[in-house]
């Protein structure tokens, strides 16, 4: 059992370095992470035209955020609600889509290759997937963002893993090209283990939101963008990572 074990554990490290996760990863999280500020603005101006009560959706930002980021971010949740700007409301949700969706042209090569595949489909589709993509990951994040909230919460925490498992499987069905092995069972094992490691870091981080953000305005600031960066790289990396696991259990 520990020699089959370890044989599979060593195929996945050499099926990752083989096909570059790591470097596809990196090219996700950079675009995804600079899309994140136009959705924001995208968001919040939606906000402002809906008139929505702004008070409560900023404290309920602000609670998952690190306490030295609370300033910074209120004044921003604020200035762009205000803005009843269609033109920057048009401009800002054109960019963070563009953005993100070009991070998931990404990770739709990466999920690709790891099945030995050619995503031969036409130029349009590959977009309204990726475009598709963006909004999937955007539910499993702020998915994850509730689970911070709501954590202690067992049934809103079941529901949260329910939708974040079946995103998942969603995205790697879409992204991947044609394979006769493409069926939701296969899935299964990769699916399962992103979605535990996302709710693990997403609690690590929580962990540091509680224990380690305090300690100054300017480090903490700084801290917690790294923090966030790194949180987004994981989960691009362990999304990547998971349909690996896939692609060498279809070949057992």
């Amino acid at each position: 059992m520990f020699h089959k074990i370890y044989h599979f554990t060593k195929t996945i490290i050499t099926e990752i370095k083989e096909d570059d996760l790591f470097s596809a990863a990196n090219d996700m999280t950079y675009k995804l992470f600079f899309s994140i500020f136009p959705f924001l603005i995208f968001l919040m101006s939606v906000v402002g035209f809906l008139k929505l009560d702004i008070h409560t959706l900023t404290i309920k930002i602000l609670s998952v955020l690190p306490y030295s980021l609370n300033e910074p971010v209120s004044h921003f949740i604020q200035e762009i609600a205000n803005i009843k700007n269609a033109n920057i409301l048009s401009f800002s949700f054109i960019l963070s889509i563009y953005g993100a969706s070009s991070g998931f042209k990404t990770a739709m090569r990466s999920i690709n290759k790891t099945y030995g595949l050619k995503d031969i489909r036409k130029f349009y589709i590959k977009i309204l997937i990726s475009i598709t993509l963006v909004f999937i990951f955007t539910i499993i994040i702020i998915v994850s963002f509730a689970l911070l909230i709501f954590g202690d919460h067992i049934l809103n925490y079941i529901i949260s893993i329910i939708i974040m498992f079946f995103s998942v499987i969603l995205i790697n069905k879409l992204a991947l090209y044609k394979n006769k092995k493409n069926g939701v069972k296969s899935h299964i094992p990769g699916t399962v283990f992103t979605v535990s490691l996302w709710i693990a870091v997403s609690r690590l981080f929580n962990i540091y939101i509680d224990n380690f953000s305090n300690y100054s305005t300017l480090y903490g600031s700084i801290a917690a963008v790294i923090i966030f960066m790194l949180w987004l790289n994981i989960m691009c990396i362990v999304l990547l990572v998971g349909n690996e696991i896939n692609a060498v259990v279809g070949t057992l």
